[in-house]
């Protein structure tokens, strides 16, 4: 968090190796090891990323395939899987009522600091 045009983009954006963002001095260590030989492909695989703060929503696409595609597993078939379980887990685990998102479209309703 800072005032506008402190550098929190510009920061995230070498952290994660975008290419135009260069490191002339010091370190980035992830996970006790440095990452700066590290492109961002390979940074993603790491498990980084950048989340916008004003989302677009993605109609007819339901949080509930999403969680499960992360999870290497199918979008939810009814007939093979009478109950979705594995997204509703996750839900769960996060503390996310299954029942008032699971079936909601990808990122709809969801905003910076909403």
């Amino acid at each position: 968090m800072g005032p506008n045009a402190s550098g929190k983009t510009t920061l995230a954006l070498t952290i994660l190796g975008f290419p135009d963002y260069k490191v002339i001095k010091g370190k980035i260590l992830f996970d006790g090891g440095s990452i700066l030989n590290k492109d961002i492909s390979q940074r993603a695989k790491l498990g980084m990323g950048l989340a916008f703060q004003n989302p677009p929503a993605v109609v007819c696409v339901k949080l509930r395939d999403i969680l499960r595609l992360i999870g290497g597993k199918e979008p939810w078939d009814p007939l093979s899987e009478p109950k979705e379980i594995f997204a509703t887990n996750m839900l769960g685990k996060i503390g996310l009522d299954p029942e008032l998102f699971l079936t909601r479209d990808l990122n709809l309703g969801f905003s910076g600091g909403d």
